[in-house]
């Protein structure tokens, strides 16, 4: 018991650490970019801050990509794909590249695309060529779309003789099974 309570008081502790972590990193990454209404100019020193921070979240989601905080790192740094600043585009491309390459379960990739899919249709499809060129890395199989239609008609059958079964009297079930 002992032993259980320090391991997750560790943990704890250890969550609490990271997601401070990454609200700083999301304070300085949000320098990037113009609010409405701000007219003054960034200093350089809050360029390269703002560009250290992408960095790191991008390290952070090859690193760890199951990690607890992952789908907020997605959320967050996926507008950046179409920022102004080229080393901030490369950083988060290569970072969703190496992520479609190495996510096997395809939990981390499908929310990127998603995410994707969010941010080209709100700025009405005109993004940098780098959003839509990161989805040429996804590793996509041959797909039979008619394959998929059957197998999905043939559950649908499954799931209404399952329900037609239960709905049964116990009189009709048992003459339905000396078929």
């Amino acid at each position: 018991k002992k032993d259980t309570r320090e391991l997750q008081n560790f943990e704890k502790s250890l969550l609490k650490g990271y997601r401070e972590y990454l609200n700083r990193l999301e304070k300085l990454v949000s320098k990037l970019f113009k609010k409405k209404g701000d007219t003054r100019m960034r200093s350089k020193q809050e360029i390269s801050l703002g560009e250290l921070g992408i960095k790191c979240l991008c390290e952070l989601l090859i690193a760890h990509p199951y990690f607890n905080y992952t789908k907020n790192i997605v959320r967050l740094i996926t507008p950046y794909l179409n920022s102004n600043f080229t080393v901030v585009r490369q950083n988060v491309y290569n970072a969703f590249r190496k992520t479609f390459i190495c996510d096997k379960r395809g939990e981390i990739t499908l929310e990127i695309v998603k995410r994707i899919n969010d941010l080209v249709k709100k700025k009405h499809h005109a993004v940098k060529p780098e959003v839509i060129s990161v989805l040429s890395n996804l590793r996509i199989q041959d797909i039979n779309l008619d394959k998929i239609k059957e197998d999905e008609q043939k559950e649908k059958k499954l799931m209404a003789k399952k329900s037609r079964v239960i709905n049964l009297s116990k009189k009709e079930r048992k003459v339905g099974n000396n078929y």
